[in-house]
């Protein structure tokens, strides 16, 4: 018999480190949010023993053998139903029962048994070996279904359901990076973010993954865009994936050491949640790195958001349900694949004669321009109207203009539209650092030609910093 036993032998060192980075400034037309502080605390992880001992503990495992032919059971041997037989020397325990019983062992602080194993050799139901976890054992837990609540699998091919950890949210716990591995799953276990303005009881053991945006073992992903389009593989064993999280743009990538991965869009940090759903046995492993941001910060941005309230009723008269206009960081928002848009006012009814954007992660492209039509109601807002645009979009694709000056537009461009309201023209002029991108078009009627903002796939447009209203008098 060969029993292993861990114990703790000593505490290493944590390292933190305290460092400013970056400094990142938003500029509107009322507010400047400038992020000056970025915490760092990197954990160093000791391996030496079993692989999941680390973050600031030194582990060893001991092996104990004997030539006695009996089995220890006394990390399993505590509460039991009836008609349960224990035999040491084969090894076996035994239910001749016709009704529910379990056996519940010791807890893990005290029976300290790491690594064991069984065969599922005789039944005539169902049975199921795990953990259970519960502040106080009863004896109704000896004789009633627990199977609900446990973490096991089963001799009938089934296994533990869903199990949901939900942390708290951006607000409070200011995490902007870390990482995890997929090591072990029998199913699904995702990773990401969850926005929910009230958390339940019924969210820890019912399935939210359609309403979270996380990216899961199994290869799937859900309410996520894929980096340039390309969907890359979540289901290798063991590697690494990381969390970066953006405040003011409201946006956060998930992606592997190569860069790869998907990106997502937030609403509210202080109801948007860290989770790890678990629909099925398993672990994951975080890495030893991780950014937090400091709360002055966080007090910062908070103050910037609540100072600033961007318009977008010129913008989205006509609007599709899966665009979402995030007024206090003027950030036009895409949440689904496929075709979405907007349709605004005319440029006569909202008199705006100048406005800057600028392209952030997309999945497919992004655009923004002017639309013609006697009728902006009839525009189908959920197909590719490119070609009726005077548009320009990030897949570096022009519509209605003559090039000036040719430019490559890709995501991180920023344009600026100038028309010309009495002579009928209009021109983009690029305002990316460095880029020289004219383009121009003739505007067919300012009473029939409307702003517009189109995209394929996931993906975000920045208003601003700068809009121009004219008013006649």
């Amino acid at each position: 018999t060969t029993t292993s036993t861990t114990e703790e032998v000593a505490e290493t060192t944590t390292t933190t480190t305290a460092t400013t980075t970056t400094t990142t400034t938003a500029t509107t037309t009322t507010a400047t949010a400038t992020a000056t502080t970025t915490t760092t605390a990197t954990t160093t992880a000791n391996n030496s023993g079993l692989q999941s001992n680390s973050y600031g503990y030194s582990m060893s495992s001991t092996t104990v053998s004997s030539t006695a032919n009996s089995y220890n059971f006394s990390y399993m041997y505590n509460y039991f139903g009836s008609a349960v037989t224990w035999y040491s020397n084969y090894a076996i325990l035994e239910y001749t029962g016709t009704k529910i019983s379990n056996v519940i062992g010791n807890s893990i602080y005290f029976g300290r048994m790491s690594q064991y194993g069984w065969k599922f050799q005789q039944t005539y139901g169902q049975i199921c070996v795990g953990l259970y976890q519960d502040n106080s054992i009863t004896a109704s837990d000896l004789n009633t279904s627990i199977v609900n609540n446990s973490m096991v699998i089963c001799s009938d091919g089934t296994y533990s359901k869903i199990s949901n950890v939900i942390g708290i949210s951006i607000y409070f716990g200011r995490m902007s990076q870390y990482g995890w591995k997929f090591q072990q799953t029998y199913g699904q276990i995702c990773v990401g973010l969850y926005q929910d303005n009230s958390i339940t009881a019924s969210d820890l053991n019912t399935s939210i993954v359609n309403n979270s945006m996380v990216i899961c073992s199994d290869g799937t992903y859900y309410n996520l865009g894929a980096i340039g389009g390309y969907e890359v593989s979540t289901s290798t064993k063991g590697m690494s994936w990381t969390m970066n999280i953006d405040l003011l743009s409201m946006s956060f990538n998930i992606t592997n050491s190569k860069g790869q991965g998907y990106f997502g869009f937030l609403n509210d940090i202080t109801t948007t949640y860290y989770v790890v759903l678990f629909k099925s046995a398993g672990y994951i492993q975080m890495t030893s790195s991780m950014t937090m941001l400091g709360s002055s910060y966080i007090k910062k941005v908070m103050t910037y958001f609540s100072s600033d309230n961007w318009p977008f009723d010129w913008l989205t008269v006509y609007e599709d349900p899966n665009l979402r206009a995030v007024s206090y960081t003027g950030i036009l928002q895409c949440l689904d694949e496929g075709y979405h848009s907007t349709i605004g006012k005319s440029i006569s009814n909202s008199q705006i004669v100048y406005y800057t954007m600028t392209f952030l992660q997309v999945e497919e492209y992004g655009c923004f321009g002017l639309i013609y039509s006697q009728n902006p109601g009839s525009i189908s807002l959920t197909s590719d109207i490119r070609s009726s645009s005077i548009a320009l979009c990030s897949d570096n694709t022009k519509w209605g203009v003559k090039t000036v000056t040719d430019s490559t537009i890709q995501v991180g461009s920023s344009f600026a539209l100038y028309i010309d309201y009495f002579a009928g023209t209009m021109n983009f002029t690029e305002t990316t650092p460095g880029g020289n991108g004219f383009f121009t078009a003739t505007i067919p009627d300012v009473s029939n030609t409307y702003y517009t903002s189109q995209f394929n796939g996931y993906g975000a447009l920045q208003l601003g910093p700068t809009i121009t209203k004219v008013t006649f008098g």
